[in-house]
């Protein structure tokens, strides 16, 4: 009895524990700056990628078109256009290593910052087997058997099973894609970014509706090749992310996280500035106060209410949340500059 108590005991508090520590995420929409400096790149030239396969030589030239084509949509660029190689250039030398030549034709085709790469992996392949597999199935027959129970023979009846042998189909489906990408701007010939973006996937399955249910090889070199490029665009142009903040649950603050839920981030404030002047060393209070001022984009205040966080404990969890808006804050300017006079 006693040692069931104590287990008692011990689960409350564990629970009290997981309570204390437990979290509700927010998403907060917001507007990062390019990665490369492109404050004054307003008109881009993209060479058509290379490739030392000839067999890629379409591939390559597809990448080149979505690149161009995202950063045309992106409108961030007075212009963005199809460069052809320069004449003098060496064919047979690879592009990311000659930066003096490119910018010679980035020049030659009066634009301020001239995009070129080369594909390096672009495959797919599909493996199947078959595994042998034993198993008991029914045969539709029964046998009767005698057992003993509380002292009485009784009977029943069991059914006959045998064992057959199956082959179940396997199949595994790879593809990979990478490529570097090197931009050069026409002011200095100098690299303003270069970058490897490179994915993988590998999909196993089992059976015969799992095998027809995976994606195609195409498919899947399509869609790393989207996911790859869009990523490269981002390191070009400002763009939208999405990220995730986290609120942490205490009494105090319970009710003012409904109310966050319901999306009334005012009254949720407020509601928190009470509390948080009625129980001033509350450190979760006014963690949470930083939270929903960052997620309303009020990031001084939010700075300053995870520095006071900080100041009354040690969790790793107000730090990280001081260094994100200090973070944010500084790819705001950046965001500023970037943006300033388009």
């Amino acid at each position: 009895m006693r040692y069931n108590f104590i287990r008692f005991l011990a689960l409350l508090l564990i629970l009290q524990l997981f309570a204390a520590c437990a979290t509700t995420k927010f998403a907060v929409k917001r507007m990062a700056p390019a990665k490369y400096n492109i404050t004054d790149i307003y008109e881009l030239g993209v060479l058509g990628f290379s490739t030392e396969a000839s067999s890629l030589s379409g591939e390559a030239t597809e990448i080149t078109r979505l690149v161009r084509n995202k950063l045309e949509e992106s409108g961030f660029f007075k212009d963005v256009k199809t460069v052809s190689k320069f004449k003098g250039m060496p064919v047979e030398t690879p592009l990311m290593i000659i930066p003096a030549f490119l910018a010679d034709v980035g020049r030659e085709a009066k634009v301020d910052a001239l995009i070129f790469g080369q594909l390096e992996k672009y495959w797919s392949k599909t493996s199947e087997w078959q595994e042998k597999v034993e198993k008991e199935v029914s045969t539709g027959r029964y046998r009767t058997e005698t057992y003993v129970e509380d002292g009485q023979t009784k009977t029943r009846e069991v059914e006959i099973k045998k064992k057959e042998i199956e082959y179940v189909p396997h199949a595994r489906r790879e593809a990979q894609v990478g490529f570097r990408i090197g931009v050069i701007g026409m002011a200095d010939g100098k690299f303003i970014g270069q970058d490897e973006f490179a994915d993988g996937r590998r999909i196993n399955a089992e059976g015969d509706s799992e095998i027809h249910g995976m994606p195609g090889e195409q498919t899947m070199l399509d869609e790393m090749l989207e996911k790859l490029s869009t990523r490269f665009v981002n390191c070009m142009t400002p763009h939208e992310v999405t990220e995730y903040i986290k609120m942490q649950s205490d009494k105090s603050s319970k009710e003012a996280i409904k109310l966050a839920r319901a999306g009334k981030w005012d009254e949720s404030i407020a509601m928190l500035e009470d509390v948080t002047n009625a129980e001033p060393s509350n450190a979760v209070v006014l963690y949470n106060l930083g939270i929903a001022n960052e997620h309303e984009g009020r990031l001084e205040k939010a700075r300053e209410y995870y520095r006071e966080a900080m100041k009354l404990s040690n969790k790793p969890l107000y730090n990280e949340a001081w260094v994100r808006v200090h973070d944010i804050i500084q790819q705001n300017e950046k965001l500023k500059k970037q943006l300033g006079g388009r």
